[in-house]
This record gives structure tokens, sequence and C-alpha cells, in this order.
């Protein structure tokens, strides 16, 4: 790999990852060699296998690691989520969003002069560090603001279908609701094939890089609020499949067996983005990482 004279924040956040987490960070670490400086930082909550053990261990290992654990109360996640599941438990896409929101205001104050962050999710079981120094290199050149990986299941599906927006597939289940599950889905697990780098709306598959001015941009949320609405509405719709587009409601509906409209927090995000004009991502489907869910 020739080096590339940038600075790179890693972020991951980490909830029971122990049989992966020391083995992803360590080899992340290694990409020291191609980068003029690395960083981490790592949110983690409510930890059962030791986790929380490993990133303490971790953080005194390497240099510039900074990290958050936090024990959630069922209070301080009632609070956290407005939304319900059926089950009655608080929305874990909420919860999930906002760690994703700390790990970035973390890594804004402490890093925020970084060139790259890399959004890497530590349960990965397989990737190759050549696949995220080509992404970079790409990402620093000014030819994308964010390039998303290709995550793969054991069962080799693309893992990551509840972030993936497209000019195909521009819907999510707050606007198609159950079809969205019953078909949508589907069609976007059969669709990452092939080495070249295509456009979408949004994306992630386990790990996506982006430009410090990009992601800076960004905002983690799971709720379909107006500004997400105008976002959604601007979008060239032109190319999604009939029964999809003809199935899209006007106004988001609950769904996902929650209480509440709902959207995977990597959605909104990239929509922040967009809305701020860092509207260049990519997914690059030869970035892949295994993951054994």
């Amino acid at each position: 790999m020739e080096r590339l004279h940038k600075r790179l924040v890693v972020i991951a956040i980490v909830k029971d990852n122990a049989p992966t987490l020391k083995r992803a960070i360590l080899k992340l670490e290694k990409l020291r060699g191609f980068f003029d400086g690395i960083a981490f930082v790592v949110y983690e909550n409510n930890s059962t296998d030791g986790s929380k053990e490993i990133i303490e261990t971790l953080s005194r290992k390497i240099p510039a690691f900074s990290y958050t654990c936090e024990d959630l109360t069922a209070e301080d996640q009632s609070s956290i989520a407005t939304a319900l599941h059926k089950n009655g438990k608080p929305c874990r896409i909420e919860i999930i969003a906002r760690a994703r929101e700390l790990a970035r205001a973390l890594a804004i104050r402490e890093y925020g002069d970084y060139d790259l962050v890399l959004n890497f999710d530590t349960d990965a079981a397989w990737f190759a560090l050549g696949d995220i120094a080509r992404n970079a290199a790409q990402v620093a050149g000014n030819e994308f603001d964010c390039v998303c990986a290709n995550g793969i299941t054991k069962w080799l599906k693309y893992r990551d279908a509840f972030a993936y927006r497209s000019p195909e597939h521009p819907y999510g289940p707050e606007l198609l609701g159950e079809y969205w599950w019953e078909v949508t889905r589907g069609r976007i697990q059969r669709h990452l094939v092939g080495k070249r780098l295509f456009p979408v709306y949004s994306a992630f598959g386990g790990a996506a890089l982006y430009s410090m001015k990009a992601y800076r941009a960004g905002r983690y949320g799971a709720i379909p609020d107006s500004r997400y609405m105008e976002v959604q509405k601007s979008l060239d719709t032109t190319m999604s499949l009939p029964d999809e587009r003809s199935r899209a409601g006007a106004l988001p509906i609950a769904n996902t067996n929650y209480s509440k409209p709902i959207v995977c927090e990597h959605v909104p995000f990239h929509y922040a983005m967009r809305g701020e004009g860092f509207d260049r991502i990519a997914v690059d489907p030869a970035w892949r990482l295994l993951f054994w869910d």
C-alpha cells in the first residue's frame, strides 16, 4: 500500500463484541503504516462479555485512543427512546443512533482536525486492510464524500439493506411498510455484486469512509422528521421500480413493529450530509466484510 499523507480517525460503537473486538482493533491499528496518523474513538454500553475490559486494555496500549463506556439502566433507555417495540421494549434503533452520535461528538471534539473518518463495526469476522486503503485514497482525492462497504452475512447476502437507499430503491419501510420487508429487502440483498463503485443515497455495510467535512455535516437519528422528509422528497426517484414507487406513501408510517415511523440511523445521517451538499455517496461492492450473523 502506498502511503497516504492524511490522518484517519476510526470510530466504533460496541456492545458484546468480545469475540472479534480485539482482533479487529489491532488489525486496524496496522493502518498506521499507511496514514500519517491514526486515532480510535470507541463507544460502548451494557456489554456483559468482557468488551468493556478489552477496550480499557487497548486504550492503555494504543496511542490516540479515546473511549466512553456506559451502563444504561432500563429507565435510561426509556428516556432515550420515544418509540416502543410491540414487545414493550424501547426502540433499539434510537438507542443505537444516540450511541453513534455520542461517538461522533467525541471524535470531532478530540480529532476534528483529522482528514478522514472510518466508521467501522468491530463484529466483522473478516476484512482486508487493502480495501480500506484503496477507498481512503478515493475519498482523500475528493472523488467521493463517502464510500460504503459491502458487508456480507454467512448466508452470502448483503447485510445492511435497512441502511440502503438508491435510485432504484429510494424508499424504506417508513414509506413502504411491510412491503419493504417482504419484497424490497430481498431485492437489495441480491443487488451488491461487481467491482465498480456505484452511487447511492445511503448505505453502510459494516464500514464507511468519510471526509471529515462530510462526517461533520451528518446527524444520526432514527425518526424521519421534517428535514429528513425534505431530503427524501428531493431525491430523484425516476429510476425506482414501479411497484415500489406506486406503494410509497407521502408521509412516514409506523413500521418494523415499532409504535412510530423508524429508519436505520445511517439514513438520516446521509440525508443530513446530502442537505449540506455532501451527496457523492457510493458503495464499493469489492470492499467486502464478512459477518457471522
